[in-house]
Order: C-alpha cells, then structure tokens, then sequence
C-alpha cells in the first residue's frame, strides 16, 4: 500500500498535524481510471476519490469507530 503524509496548519504557532492517506487498490475500474484513498480520523475514515483524466472527485467521511474496514468492498459472500 501506498502511504501519503500531509502536514496541517491547525492554526498559528500550533505543531503541524498529519493526515495521513492510504491508497486503496481499486478493482474493475470505470473508464478512464479511478484513485481511491483513506485517512483514518476520529470516528471512522475520511474517503477521497479522484476520477482518471481530471473529471473530478470528492470526500467523505465513512463512519466506523472501531476502524475495522479494511479498505475492501463488501462481497456477496462476505455480507
């Protein structure tokens, strides 16, 4: 897994925060490419995804206090 660091100023004279992003391995891509990536926050993950070519992306924020998602998708035979 790719691991990316970004430095943070919370506010002046402050140390520097990190929010650090993990790369998702993204399957069966949609045309023109998909990045996918996860920093883990209190309470759950922020969630940022990049579509290839520039198109655009976005995040969110996915719940889940324990941090137990391992970055996969749900499959049918794992409910």
């Amino acid at each position: 897994d790719k691991v990316y660091h970004h430095s943070v100023d919370i506010e002046c004279n402050m140390p520097m925060a990190e929010l650090v992003w993990e790369e998702l391995d993204c399957k069966n891509q949609p045309l023109g490419g998909l990045g996918a990536w996860r920093a883990k926050v209190p309470g759950g993950w922020l969630v940022a995804i990049r579509c290839g070519g520039g198109e655009g992306g976005g995040v969110t924020f996915y719940p889940d206090p324990d941090h137990q998602w391992n970055g996969g998708s749900v499959t049918a035979a794992s409910g």
